[in-house]
């Protein structure tokens, strides 16, 4: 029996390269990945606040993307990116956003078992007291160091960058409006669509969590589905489940006529 996805052709959105996690995901599934970045990633000019201290000041290093983590381990000299690899308080949101600080020769002393930053703030727990640096884009919602900051803890936020929107081609804009699937995982790339293809289309519309879905709805996208696990994995499992319920629909109506 072949898998739900197969011959499907699901966008992403997400700023990925073809052979990114998401696309390879959807491939091993069986499906079609059409990758089309919504959203680009602009570095914030460093304004030299912080420099003199060190990450080995901070009990705990928040990160809640994978580009977070990119942009910070750039802006990293030397001795500090050995301070980094070597970091005991390192926190990421989701295990893509871990799999990043690995990748950089840095260990997640915790991972957030979802892509929202409320559970990375529930993972951190009593945080009374410690210092926390959370690099991140600019326009980040603020639960974060709002919900450590009334635990007592000390943030520090650093912004490193800020998203903007990209352009489309025409040829791949009627690639996207044809495909069986469109999957966000952020706001922002919800936001970027909507201005690039408007509200009226087709797709099945599939998000990786509450907050991204939330932001489709209020956009007025209808929402097919939504991750039960906040995670790029996740949102292959609720495409799946989608498709699989949409396969079963007809031998059911024949099943309902014959009686």
């Amino acid at each position: 029996m072949s898998h739900p996805l197969a011959g499907r052709r699901v966008v992403v959105t997400r700023f990925e390269l073809e052979d990114g996690p998401l696309g390879s995901a959807l491939r091993r599934a069986g499906a079609e990945p059409l990758i089309v970045p919504l959203i680009g990633i602009d570095p914030v000019a460093d304004d030299g606040a912080g420099t003199s201290v060190s990450i080995r000041d901070f009990d705990w290093i928040a990160f809640t993307s994978t580009n977070g983590v990119r942009m910070f381990w750039a802006r990293l000299d030397t001795s500090e990116r050995a301070v980094f690899r070597a970091h005991r308080g390192i926190a990421a949101v989701g295990p893509a956003t871990a799999r990043a600080v690995a990748a950089l020769g840095g260990t997640s002393a915790i991972t957030a078992p979802e892509f929202v930053a409320e559970s990375l703030a529930d993972a951190l727990g009593d945080v009374t007291g410690k210092q926390i640096l959370w690099p991140r884009a600019a326009g980040a919602r603020s639960v974060l160091s709002d919900t450590l900051r009334q635990r007592g803890g000390n943030v520090v936020e650093r912004i490193l960058y800020d998203t903007v929107a990209l352009s489309v081609p025409d040829e791949t804009r009627d690639m996207v409006l044809d495909a069986d699937a469109i999957t966000f995982t952020s706001p922002s790339a919800v936001r970027a669509f909507v201005a690039c293809f408007g509200i009226d289309v087709t797709p099945k519309i599939v998000c990786i969590g509450p907050v991204t879905a939330a932001a489709a709805s209020d956009a007025a996208l209808v929402v097919n589905g939504v991750a039960a696990v906040f995670t790029l994995e996740g949102v292959v499992a609720a495409l799946s489940l989608m498709f699989a319920e949409a396969d079963r629909k007809p031998s059911s109506l024949r099943a309902s006529r014959l009686q």
